[in-house]
C-alpha cells in the first residue's frame, strides 16, 4: 500500500520517509534464515544510504531487517552527499 509520496507500507517490508533526507526501512521474511541464529547491529557512515541497521533471525523461522538510513548517495572523490 502507497500512502503519498512518503510511505510504501506492506506486511513484508516497508519505506517510511521520516524526513527530507532520512527514511526508515523494515523488512520481515519467514523461513528465509540461512543461519542458526543471528544479531547484529551496525551504524555506516559516508557511504551511499549510510544509516543504522539492526537485523535479527531465527534458522527457519523468521528474519527481520530494520534500519534508518540517510537515501542521499556519497560522492568519495569530493568527500561530500551529492546533489
Amino acid at each position: 500500500m502507497k500512502f503519498g509520496k512518503h510511505a510504501v507500507i506492506t506486511p513484508g517490508w516497508g519505506d517510511i520517509v521520516l524526513s527530507k533526507n532520512k527514511s526508515f526501512e523494515y523488512q520481515l521474511e519467514r523461513k528465509f534464515a540461512t543461519q542458526p541464529f543471528e544479531f547484529s547491529l551496525s551504524w555506516t557512515t559516508k557511504q551511499d544510504h549510510a544509516g543504522i541497521s539492526f537485523t535479527f533471525s531465527i534458522y527457519k523461522l523468521f528474519w527481520i531487517s530494520l534500519r534508518i538510513y540517510d537515501r542521499r548517495h556519497w560522492d568519495c572523490e569530493n568527500g561530500r552527499w551529492e546533489v
